[in-house]
């Protein structure tokens, strides 16, 4: 948010912060070929440290940038595809990272807490950065992420102690605890994905692909024909579902049910939130379904997480992480293009229904494999 606001009051045509968010989308897809590459040659607690390393440069870089000279798009964008692609590194990695820091038992308890924690940042985080860039400044908000990612380099320095051995080699795939290490039902190596794996990544796809037309249509549609309160009561309602949904994913009733059921249900779900938003309805009817779409999402993504982390490990592990982050990082902005180019061609009459009933088709095809 912070970025957006900063790009916007530099540029403030538009192309400067379309030319920012290119770039941090850019690094990021670039990121997974460079993880798939180098990735699952070192331990994840290594690549997490290697990753924030970038991180931190990213933002001080800036900073340096912005105390000797004006703040200008070009800097900004450069800042923001190397964050992204150090994004590529580290996201995968903290994946691989939970089956060798958490009991096998306590994997889905350990997703729920994380994606809790990622929710409510998501919440606060832009109107904390908003707030700050009004009252303090862009430059403070550098020093924050800064500090911030410095910290964390600095406790996964620590981590990296206790949880990979003093005498593992830099090729080891992964360390562990004492007494931990990858779980007892984690399967061998594989050299083809299963056919819940190939169909699950493909329902993913669609379902990103519409998150992200989502993400563009939303503020457009709702903005053109209801009052600006409508937008935020949807979006609260929309962040509410995710938390919401993280915070069921610690109840056991929710963990017993079968991933691909859930996941039918949020596929289904999210086609439901796009059709409804194209009715002339009174505000509180999308705004109901988006919760409860995001809701399911949520519970399906963190079962999705578990599953693929007690069925693999080492390096499929690896594997299937780079593989689900490139259908996250491709997904959200092919989503918001195609909404762009739907819109401005007239075809999103088109579009609309089509980008549902194809979403939900693919959400239901889990269901047909038993291991799902």
């Amino acid at each position: 948010m912070a970025f957006a606001l900063e790009s916007v009051l530099v540029e403030p045509t538009g192309w400067g912060i379309t030319c920012v968010l290119l770039s941090l989308w850019m690094g990021r897809f670039l990121g997974f070929f460079g993880h798939r590459r180098w990735g699952s040659t070192h331990d994840p607690i290594s690549v997490m440290i290697w990753a924030d390393v970038p991180r931190v440069a990213a933002q001080f870089g800036l900073l340096a940038y912005l105390y000797a000279f004006d703040n200008g798009i070009a800097a900004m964008s450069v800042s923001s595809f190397v964050y992204g692609a150090a994004t590529s590194f580290f996201m995968p990695a903290r994946f691989v990272s939970m089956p060798y820091m958490v009991r096998a038992s306590l994997l889905k308890e350990a997703n729920a807490w994380l994606a809790m924690t990622e929710n409510v940042y998501a919440i606060a985080g832009p109107l904390v950065g908003s707030a700050v860039v009004a009252s303090l400044g862009f430059k403070s908000v550098l020093w924050f992420d800064g500090i911030t990612f410095l910290a964390s380099l600095v406790f996964l320095l620590c981590l990296k102690k206790r949880v990979v051995p003093q005498n593992a080699s830099s090729g080891d795939a992964v360390g562990h605890m004492a007494g931990e290490g990858p779980p007892e039902n984690a399967s061998m190596p594989v050299r083809r994905w299963p056919l819940w794996v190939v169909s699950g990544l493909a329902s993913w796809f669609f379902c990103f692909l519409l998150i992200g037309f989502l993400g563009a249509a939303r503020p457009t549609w709702v903005l053109g024909a209801h009052a600006p309160v409508a937008l935020a009561v949807l979006t609260t309602g929309v962040a509410v579902g995710s938390l919401m949904g993280s915070a069921t994913s610690l109840l056991s009733r929710v963990h017993q049910k079968r991933w691909a059921v859930v996941h039918g249900i949020s596929s289904l779900g999210l086609a439901l939130q796009l059709y409804v938003l194209t009715l002339p309805i009174a505000i509180w009817v999308p705004c109901g379904v988006g919760f409860v779409a995001s809701f399911f999402t949520m519970v399906s993504e963190i079962r999705w997480n578990t599953t693929a982390q007690h069925r693999f490990c080492d390096k499929d592990l690896h594997r299937f992480a780079s593989l689900d982050q490139c259908v996250h990082t491709a997904g959200i902005p092919l989503g918001m293009l195609l909404f762009g180019v739907s819109s401005t061609l007239g075809w999103t009459d088109v579009v609309v229904p089509i980008l549902a009933l194809v979403t939900s088709g693919f959400g239901i095809v889990p269901l047909f494999f038993r291991k799902s």
